[in-house]
């Protein structure tokens, strides 16, 4: 046991520091090792549950998701991919309840631990940074805030249903120019382009527009126009029935 004039040390602990244990015979006395026993018997207990699970419900590989051994039917692997659908769903849940759980740390962290201002980043689709600084007064809320959990999948599945209905209004409205340009908008915001693309993209359209407009236009004064031809041959066909008309009266 160490003196009685021995004054504890503090220290940072870490990988490889050394222990500020006090002079005696035997350190042990002093400090002993926290002994964690492994997770063999755990794990085994766990496989043991499993086993008598499987047994119970007569589950076969198939069902749990897993392949049999050897050569597989396309009924087989449809089966699976079902399975790993219905897993992935059944997670899903809890995937959203915990990044839900994090944010709700989170905002009340950042709330009670506000700064004065937060430099924020934001890359471009060209990969430019950008940076603006946001004040608390900015961002911070006495009601807070709902979180909302998202998925990138989910945002694109959604993106591509707002398009199919799109395209179902269209063809309800096919002379609709406006709303033409609103989903063809849309279309393009699915789609990863950079400013620049998209620039070029609206600058064709709106050239292509143009062309049709002025064919249209052209179309309409040849319709409005009378042939020279047709006018010199009705000319023709008047005199010649001013001609005939005192023949027929003498006869």
């Amino acid at each position: 046991m160490p003196g009685e004039n021995y004054t504890p040390q503090t220290y940072t602990p870490g990988p490889g520091m050394m222990l500020p244990a006090p002079p005696g015979e035997d350190v042990r006395k002093v400090i002993m090792p926290v002994e964690i026993s492994g997770l063999d018997d755990t794990l085994d207990a766990i496989n043991i549950i499993t086993q008598i699970v499987e047994r119970g419900s007569g589950a076969t590989a198939i069902q749990k998701g897993t392949g049999e051994q050897g050569q597989q039917t396309l009924g087989e692997v449809q089966i699976l991919v079902g399975k790993a659908q219905e897993r992935a769903t059944a997670m899903q849940k809890f995937y959203r309840m915990s990044w839900y759980e994090t944010a709700v740390k989170w905002d009340g962290l950042m709330q009670a631990n506000s700064p004065k201002s937060l430099k924020l980043y934001k890359q471009g689709k060209s990969g430019k940074m950008y940076e603006n600084i946001v004040m608390t007064s900015d961002w911070k809320s006495d009601t807070g805030y709902e979180p909302q959990v998202r998925s990138s999948s989910e945002q694109e599945t959604e993106s591509i249903k707002s398009i199919q209905k799109f395209q179902f209004i269209m063809s309800q409205f096919p002379q609709n120019a406006e709303l033409r340009k609103i989903a063809q908008k849309r279309m393009l915001e699915v789609v990863d382009l950079t400013p620049e693309e998209l620039k070029r993209v609206e600058e064709e359209e709106d050239k292509m527009a143009q062309t049709v407009q002025q064919q249209m236009m052209m179309q309409q004064e040849q319709a409005t126009t009378p042939n020279p031809e047709v006018m010199q041959m009705n000319e023709r066909m008047g005199e010649l029935q001013k001609q005939l008309t005192p023949a027929l009266t003498n006869g």
